[in-house]
């Protein structure tokens, strides 16, 4: 055996956990033969401009929200479909009156989620992120309200491209632990936070 493929022989078996003798015998053959189990998926960052929700962003915002094809009043505003309110300023006008369909609520979701995708970007200074970092962004932008992202601090840590301060921020966007909706929020950031770093 030539000196070089004799090294390369003992540094596999080192790495593989099999007897370093420098020969290639059954066990090292048949390690040598096995194709490698693939590791999990390698996230692409992606010029922002040319980012929008994915559907597993899509399927995930809905996880943790309720579609309502009739018009319900919260907080005094009337809301409809998977969570349009007046304040989107587009029509239909909501009254307690309004009913839709599936298909329009779907439709009006996607159209709303546009609004909350162009507020993110108006205010992101760095040029590329990964497709899951921008999902995280978006599904907790769509839960605060599209004027918030420009506010908070989380924007600050994106700009710094400080992503693991961005996932403890987003941990920290819960209300306090004796309020109604704090599993559910805590539950829903956890999960924001496994799409951020996916």
């Amino acid at each position: 055996v030539r000196p070089k493929t004799e090294k390369a022989v003992k540094t596999f078996q080192a790495h593989s956990g099999l007897v370093v003798d420098g020969s290639v015998g059954g066990l090292t053959w048949a390690a040598l033969t096995t194709p490698a189990t693939p590791g999990p998926p390698v996230a692409v960052s992606m010029p922002v401009a040319g980012l929008f929700t994915s559907q597993m962003g899509v399927d995930h915002i809905k996880s943790f929200e309720t579609c309502s094809l009739t018009a319900y009043e919260l907080g005094g505003v009337w809301h409809i479909g998977w969570g349009r309110s007046n304040s989107a300023g587009k029509e239909p006008r909501i009254s307690k009156v309004l009913t839709i369909s599936q298909s329009e609520a779907d439709a009006m979701f996607l159209d709303d989620l546009t609004d909350f995708e162009e507020a993110i970007k108006f205010h992101i200074k760095i040029d590329r992120m990964t497709q899951g970092q921008f999902d995280a962004l978006v599904s907790i932008t769509f839960n605060k309200g599209p004027t918030w992202f420009g506010k908070s601090e989380l924007r600050k840590a994106v700009n710094d491209n400080a992503w693991a301060k961005v996932a403890d921020l987003i941990l920290k966007e819960v209300p306090e632990p004796t309020h109604k909706f704090y599993r559910g929020l805590l539950r829903r950031r956890k999960a924001e936070v496994a799409l951020l770093n996916g």
